[in-house]
């Protein structure tokens, strides 16, 4: 019983995942057509005056420590957090292994990617005359109101909710 309740959080996770990353397909995808791409949202960010120098700089305004403990948090932290750990003890051949780096490798870019989605909100702010963001929790939710039709903000939602399970119920 205990096998077959691991089996059962293991599919559903590999399911969440599928749908989650076909989310983040989706953020690009509306990006790329009602944007002009992140090219497009970058260069726009960066020549608009009211936003300050330096806005779009990963390390502006951080010290060293700061970015090793970045790099600390989402390479070793991650990877050590109970429910990854747990995932590792279902593996029955070393032999799987070899997919554990690539899949590593795409899942981290595809966060690090995600991450863009508050610059894409900030120009549809200064750009679209979307309403501005007056807490950045609401970021997202704001993006995907704005950009998707209802179906598609109830898919998007539910995603959001899936990535939320699929960290508490491992």
């Amino acid at each position: 019983t205990v096998a077959a309740g691991r089996m059962g959080v293991l599919i559903t996770d590999t399911l969440q995942g599928i749908i989650m990353v076909g989310a983040v397909g989706l953020v690009f995808f509306a990006v790329n057509t009602q944007m002009g791409g992140f090219g497009n949202v970058f260069s726009t960010l960066a020549s608009h005056s009211d936003i300050p120098a330096g806005y779009l700089s990963i390390f502006s305004g951080t010290d060293v420590p700061m970015v090793i403990s970045y790099m600390i948090v989402f390479s070793l932290g991650i990877m050590g957090l109970p429910h990854v750990i747990t995932n590792f003890y279902t593996i029955k051949s070393r032999s799987i292994l070899v997919w554990a780096l690539p899949m590593t490798v795409i899942i981290y870019s595809l966060m690090i990617l995600f991450q863009f989605l508050g610059f894409a909100a900030q120009y549809g702010v200064l750009e679209l005359g979307w309403a501005a963001i007056a807490d950045p929790d609401q970021t997202t939710l704001l993006f995907i109101g704005m950009t998707f039709p209802a179906a598609l903000q109830g898919i998007m939602f539910s995603v959001m909710v899936a990535a939320i399970l699929s960290t508490t119920n491992s």
